[in-house]
C-alpha cells in the first residue's frame, strides 16, 4: 500500500508493501551517534543562552548593559568626523557638558577680580556629592558679577545692567550669560550676572605676580604669543565696530585667556551700542584712566576711534612687557583728570627708540595712537597693516600659533552654524537668526576656511 502524503507538489513516496525494500539503509555506528549528540548539546546549550540572553535583555541589568554594548560599538568604529559635522567632534553639543549654574542653583566660590562696578567670584552648580570618582559629563568655569545697584536711582542701574546683558548676549565670542537676576540684601540691591569664565586676565600674564609694575624690568612673552593676542583681541573689536557697539574700557584686565591661547574682550558694563563706529557717541568720562583717550576727557562727543587708542596702550604693553605712561593728571578740588602732552610727547619718543619693538610694531602703535581721532586707524586698518600680514621666515612656530588658533575659532563657529542649521530646520530658531540661505552660506564659508588651516598646518 502506497500513501502519499500531501506536500507543495514534491510529495514523499512511502512504500510500505515491500519492507525488504529498505535493507540498503545502514544502521548508524558509534561514532555518528556520538556526533549527534554533541550537536544537540550544542544546539540545546545555545537554546538556554538565547533564551537567559532574551531574559537579561528585558531586566534593568540588560537594557544598561545593551547600552553600553552598543556605545563601544561606535567608539570602535569612529572614524575622523568629516569637515562638514563639526557638531560632532564638540561635547557641548553632543550633550556631554553638565547644565550651568543659574539664579536658582548656584553656589559662590572663592573670589577671582573686583573694580568699581562690583566683584566677580567663581560659580558652580549646587549638586549632591558623587561616588564616582569618574564624571560621565563634562563642566564648564563659570562666574558671577555682583553689583550693588546705586541707592539713589536704583531702579534706573538695574535697567543698565538689563542693557549690559542684552548687548553680551548678542556678541557671539562673548562670555555667555546663564542667569541674571536683581537680589535684596538687607540694605540695599545688586544685581547677580552668571556668565562663563573663559580664563585668567591678561594681567597676570603680562606682568606676572609683581605688585609694583612701574618699577619692575617686565621680560615680554614671546612674539609668537604677542602677535597671536593681538590679532586675535584686534578681530573682536572689529566684530564689534561693525556692530554699533564702542566697548569703551579696552585694557589688559578685561581681556582673558586660557590654556589654549583663545582671547576673549569681556565686561560690557561701559559699553554702548550706536549705528555707526564713526558716528559721535557719548559725553562722558567712562574708563580706566591709564587707557582713555583724550576726547573722552573734553567734553565733546566721541566714537568708537576711543577704542583704538586704549588698543595703542594695551598693544605697546603686550609687546614690551611694560606699563605705558599716565599721560593724565587728576585734579581732586575739581574731580577731574587733565590731560598731559609733555607725557604724551615722551611717551611718543619711547616707542620711537624702543630697542625691542619691530619697525611695523612702532608704526602701527604711533597710528593708533594719533591725536586726532578722525586720523586713527580703524579696526579693520589695524588688521592690514604690516604688522599683521608681514610674513617672516624665521616665524613658523609664531605662524603655526596663530594657525591653531585660527583652527579653533573655525571648527567651533561651524560647530554654531550647524547648530542654527538644525534649529530652523525643526521650527526652533532663536529670535535673530539667520535666515537658512545665510546660514548655509556660512557653513560653506567656514568648511572652507577649516580646510585651508588644516592644510597650512601639515605644511608647516
Amino acid at each position: 500500500m502506497t500513501s502519499i502524503t500531501p506536500g507543495n507538489g514534491r510529495s514523499n513516496i512511502q512504500n510500505d508493501q515491500n519492507p525488504q525494500q529498505e535493507t540498503d539503509i545502514q544502521p548508524k555506528t558509534t561514532k555518528a551517534f556520538a556526533q549527534d549528540r554533541q550537536v544537540h548539546t550544542e544546539t540545546g546549550k545555545k537554546l538556554k543562552l538565547l533564551n537567559l540572553w532574551c531574559m537579561l535583555r528585558e531586566s534593568k541589568v540588560g537594557k544598561k548593559l545593551h547600552t553600553f554594548y552598543q556605545s563601544l560599538k561606535q567608539i570602535s568604529n569612529r572614524r575622523l568626523t568629516p569637515v562638514n559635522t563639526a557638531r560632532g567632534i564638540s561635547p557641548e553639543y553632543q550633550g556631554k557638558v553638565k547644565q550651568p549654574p543659574d539664579c536658582h542653583n548656584f553656589q559662590l566660590g572663592k573670589k577671582i577680580g573686583s573694580g568699581t562696578s562690583g566683584s566677580v567670584f567663581s560659580a558652580s552648580v549646587k549638586s549632591k556629592p558623587s561616588s564616582s570618582k569618574t564624571p560621565n559629563k563634562l563642566e564648564k568655569s563659570y562666574a558671577v558679577k555682583i553689583q550693588k545697584l546705586c541707592s539713589l536711582s536704583p531702579s534706573r542701574h538695574a535697567d543698565k545692567i538689563d542693557l549690559e546683558v542684552d548687548l553680551q548676549k548678542s556678541i557671539p565670542f562673548a562670555p555667555v550669560i546663564t542667569g541674571h537676576k536683581i537680589i535684596q540684601t538687607n540694605d540695599s540691591q545688586s544685581s547677580l550676572i552668571i556668565m562663563e569664565n573663559r580664563g585668567e586676565n591678561l594681567i597676570g600674564l603680562i606682568y606676572g605676580n609683581k605688585h609694583d609694575l612701574k618699577t619692575v624690568d617686565n621680560k615680554p612673552i614671546s612674539s609668537a604669543l604677542a602677535r597671536s593676542i593681538s590679532r586675535q583681541f584686534i578681530d573682536q573689536l572689529q566684530q564689534l565696530h561693525q556692530q554699533g557697539i564702542v566697548h569703551r574700557d579696552i585694557k589688559l584686565g578685561n581681556l582673558v585667556i586660557d590654556h589654549r591661547g583663545m582671547v576673549k574682550i569681556i565686561d560690557y558694563g561701559s559699553a554702548q551700542q550706536t549705528k555707526s563706529e564713526k558716528l559721535p557717541l557719548y559725553v562722558g568720562e567712562v574708563g580706566t584712566p591709564a587707557y582713555i583717550a583724550p576726547e573722552v576727557f573734553s567734553g565733546q562727543p566721541y566714537t568708537a576711534a576711543v577704542d583704538i587708542w586704549s588698543s595703542a596702550i594695551m598693544l605697546y604693553e603686550i609687546l614690551t612687557g611694560c606699563q605705558a605712561d599716565m599721560m593724565y593728571d587728576y585734579i581732586e578740588c575739581k574731580d577731574q583728570y587733565i590731560f598731559k602732552p609733555e607725557v604724551f610727547s615722551h611717551f611718543i619718543h619711547k616707542i620711537e627708540s624702543h630697542e625691542t619693538l619691530s619697525a611695523s610694531a612702532k608704526d602701527l602703535i604711533l597710528k593708533m595712537l594719533d591725536h586726532n581721532p578722525d586720523k586713527r586707524l580703524i579696526a579693520e586698518e589695524v588688521l592690514q597693516h604690516l604688522f599683521f600680514t608681514e610674513a617672516d621666515s624665521t616665524e613658523h612656530q609664531e605662524s603655526f600659533a596663530e594657525l591653531q588658533v585660527g583652527h579653533i575659532q573655525a571648527i567651533n563657529e561651524l560647530a554654531r552654524y550647524e547648530q542654527m542649521e538644525i534649529n530652523i530646520k525643526i521650527g526652533k530658531s532663536e529670535p535673530g537668526t539667520p535666515s537658512m540661505a545665510e546660514v548655509k552660506h556660512e557653513i560653506k564659508r567656514l568648511q572652507d576656511e577649516v580646510r585651508r588651516l588644516q592644510d597650512d598646518m601639515s605644511n608647516r
